[in-house]
């Protein structure tokens, strides 16, 4: 599926940004989100109008498929014991696409805004890599030795 969005959708920046964060992410949880944020992908009408030409890679079903396996490991990681788990896994992924868009919508207008005056990758920095920034001394992101907010860590 990665593979499949990668290939036709290289010029799209929402998309292309969180291709970005499902190949940085690392353990069973996080395949579980990844495949997640793949089958939202795919099933976007705007994604599925390009991708769906792609007669080689592109299957209809994988998106479904991808749920089932993302639910089968929250299983298995104990993430899913409460009844009322798909709401409220619906209710998270939901809040995290409002989350994404506005973040996505606030990053174009700081980047066409300061893009000549200051470092833009660090002052905006796509929601990717924000969220998976490497860790500092301590395990506390972006800060440095001293604890202090953007020192040498």
């Amino acid at each position: 599926m990665a593979r499949v969005l990668g290939h036709w959708l290289d010029d799209r920046p929402d998309v292309v940004t969180r291709l970005a964060f499902v190949r940085e992410g690392s353990g069973y949880a996080d395949r579980a989100s990844d495949l997640t944020l793949l089958a939202e992908l795919y099933e976007r009408d705007d994604v599925r109008a390009v991708i769906a030409h792609d007669r080689r890679h592109y299957r209809p079903g994988d998106a479904e498929a991808a749920r089932r396996l993302a639910d089968a490991l929250f299983a298995g990681l104990g993430l899913r014991a409460e009844r009322d788990e798909k709401r409220w896994t619906s209710l998270a992924h939901g809040a995290f696409r409002l989350l994404s868009r506005a973040y996505d919508e606030h990053r174009r207008s700081g980047v066409y805004a300061f893009e000549r005056r200051e470092d833009v990758a660090r002052t905006d920095p796509s929601l990717a890599t924000a969220v998976r920034a490497p860790t500092g001394k301590g395990g506390r992101r972006g800060r440095g030795a001293g604890g202090e907010e953007g020192g040498a860590g």
